[in-house]
């Protein structure tokens, strides 16, 4: 049997209410003895006299307080970044010039690019981003209502841990949310890169 051992209570340290406390009765007599001791105040030579000569009721011996050190405040936990797109490392991009693309030729190659969105049916971004990709030309997508299939929201968690909505993945880059700019340009890089 494990017998816990009881510490032996802390001392009562002094607050800072009671130093406050202090400090308001110091300033207190303080004033007293001033408005008493002024000079031209209404009191008598006698009354100064005894208040002079009054012996102090039992003198309280002074006792320096140390303060101890204040408890370390817990660090916070470690916070992950939000980013609004998650994206796999990738090799360094070299920046080329390229010829304009044709639109056609553009679209064509825009119809190869595989992308899956996983959304709900009474998510409003969800439809915004159905819109913008119908919007899109040439762009077709596979989209997955994650509230009728389990198995599509097992695979949006493995995308995206946090389980926001909409998640759409662009060949293996991972956009949480709608950033229109963001999500075309990523469909127009795949896109060059089936042409």
């Amino acid at each position: 049997m494990c017998r816990r051992s009881v510490a032996p209570p802390e001392p009562e340290r002094e607050t800072s209410w009671g130093r406050a406390l202090a400090g308001i009765v110091m300033v207190a007599v303080m004033a007293i003895l001033a408005f008493v001791t002024w000079p031209g105040a209404d009191a008598t030579d006698a009354q100064l006299a005894s208040v002079i000569a009054r012996e102090p009721e039992e003198a309280q011996p002074v006792v320096p307080v140390v303060a101890a050190p204040p408890p370390p405040a817990p660090s916070p936990p470690p916070r992950r970044p939000e980013p609004a797109a998650i994206t796999r490392p990738r090799e360094p991009r070299v920046i080329e010039a390229t010829p304009p693309l044709d639109r056609h030729a553009l679209a064509a190659a825009r119809r190869r690019v595989s992308i899956v969105m996983y959304s709900t049916s009474w998510c409003g971004a969800c439809r915004r981003a159905r819109a913008f990709l119908d919007q899109l030309e040439g762009v077709s997508y596979v989209e997955h209502d994650i509230e009728a299939d389990e198995r599509a929201r097992a695979r949006m968690r493995a995308l995206n841990p946090r389980g926001s909505i909409p998640t759409i993945d662009v060949e293996g880059r991972v956009f949480v949310g709608l950033s229109p700019s963001a999500l075309e340009a990523a469909i127009d890089d795949a896109a060059r890169r089936h042409m």
